[in-house]
């Protein structure tokens, strides 16, 4: 119970400092105006693809020019954001210098409890979905600019967008759970939902699942991963070592389903793109990741075992793709008493196999004996953009009643890094000036 229970703090802990990392910052006013991300509009739009979105693990949304991500501002408000990689600076997405970002006249600014949870970005437009506590989201099309937003859906109230989104040129496409509001009980709907302002079409539903996300698209297929349970109406983490893995292809015209591959999730951690599902093998010694491809059904084992995973192993961390690599973190438990661990980074590459442990590491303002990973946040051809570490701010908040009251704001700290320096953990940061949070 005891490492059980240090699992779950290590964990929330790691979590709350991603979130801090994405939804830092408070809108302070500047007249920094975000650069047009160049030839966006130009770019022909692939048949079916996925979208880029900040809930599949990314902290920003981003192509060539800059980045886009959230700041939450110290009142509750948040705004849309923008990293100009050419003028090395994060401005709020709003074109007019004088504005105070404040209001609902700035095209950056979301209201308190309206603000973007998460952010998805294809070749021409940006795709926010808002809200969705105690009241329906919403999804919004956003121009790159931020000059305007456009409503496409609202999601009812027991409807929930799963992670994972894809578009054709005509059509967007997501997975969404939906609860029966007289029995409880839970299923997921794959739909479309047409970009002219049509209304949302089911293209198939999920009963057999317990959880479900839309990985991508692989030749004019949806790819979904569906967590399936021998007890659906049970809670899974009552079920963790009877759960597997499957990865579904779906016509998006038909709603015919193939089962493409499935995987017992205890025995291995799985991360996906649209080419290939990667399996990081968390029982044997060897370590070894697997990579299943979507186009030809083939698999195969990575050419380099990751030795370097040992039996001290407690939880892989969150991963990711990037550059042809697969990023992962390895959290190893130090002291359980002091709740203090270690958090080691590799790189794997997606071809070869060949692993490089990555150690630029930043302290942990939650535990701060800890040195934490360098955030990945997005890439270009040639660089990464990262969160080299974030501070506490103190600020005066309003309180229920009105009341004025002490907080502390989280801040986070960008910079580009040559993706040679970053493999080599060389430490040559190229800052981001911020023009979003208060100094």
């Amino acid at each position: 119970m005891k490492r059980f229970s240090f699992f779950i703090f290590s964990t929330l802990t790691t979590l709350c400092l991603a979130a801090a990392l994405v939804f830092s910052g408070c809108g302070a006013a500047s007249s920094a105006q975000p650069a047009s991300p160049g030839g966006a509009e130009d770019a022909e739009a692939p048949a079916l693809h996925a979208l880029q979105d900040t809930a599949m693990f990314h902290t920003a949304v981003s192509n060539e020019s800059g980045a886009y991500c959230t700041a939450q501002n110290t009142d509750g408000f948040s705004l849309l954001t923008y990293i100009d990689y050419a003028q090395k600076k994060w401005v709020p997405l709003c074109s007019r210098p004088e504005c105070a970002h404040a209001d609902e006249t700035c095209t950056a600014w979301f209201a308190k409890g309206q603000g973007i949870t998460r952010l998805l970005l294809d070749e021409t437009r940006l795709y926010a979905y808002c809200g969705g506590f105690d009241q329906p989201a919403t999804l919004l099309a956003i121009d790159l600019n931020g000059g305007s937003r456009r409503l496409l859906h609202t999601f009812g109230l027991n409807e929930d967008l799963r992670n994972g989104m894809a578009a054709d040129e005509d059509a967007l496409y997501y997975l969404k759970s939906v609860v029966d509001q007289a029995t409880g009980a839970e299923h997921f709907e794959l739909a479309r939902l047409p970009l002219d302002g049509g209304e949302e079409e089911l293209v198939c539903r999920f009963d057999d699942c317990a959880s479900g996300i839309l990985y991508g698209a692989a030749e004019g297929r949806l790819l979904v991963r569906k967590t399936m349970s021998p007890d659906p109406s049970q809670d899974m983490i009552f079920q963790a070592d009877s759960l597997y893995g499957q990865v579904v292809a779906v016509d998006p015209a038909t709603g015919q389903a193939e089962l493409l591959t499935e995987w017992p999730t205890a025995d291995a951690f799985a991360v996906s793109d649209s080419d290939a599902l990667y399996l990081i093998d968390l029982k044997s010694p060897a370590r070894t990741v697997t990579r299943f491809d979507y186009r030809t059904k083939e698999t195969a084992t990575l050419a380099q075992k990751i030795d370097t995973l040992t039996d001290s192993l407690d939880v892989m961390g969150m991963s990711r793709i990037y550059d042809g690599h697969l990023f992962f973190d390895v959290i190893t438990v130090t002291d359980e008493e002091r709740a203090q661990r270690s958090i080691d980074r590799y790189a794997v590459d997606c071809k070869t196999g060949e692993a490089v442990h990555v150690s630029l590491a930043y302290e942990n303002p939650y535990l701060p004996d800890d040195r934490d990973p360098v955030t990945l946040v997005a890439e270009t051809a040639d660089s990464f953009l990262v969160a080299t570490g974030c501070e506490y701010r103190p600020y005066t908040a309003t309180g229920q009643l009105g009341e004025p009251m002490e907080a502390l704001n989280t801040v986070t700290h960008y910079a580009l890094i040559k993706k040679s320096d970053y493999y080599q953990s060389i430490p040559n940061y190229q800052p981001i000036e911020d023009c979003v949070s208060p100094s």
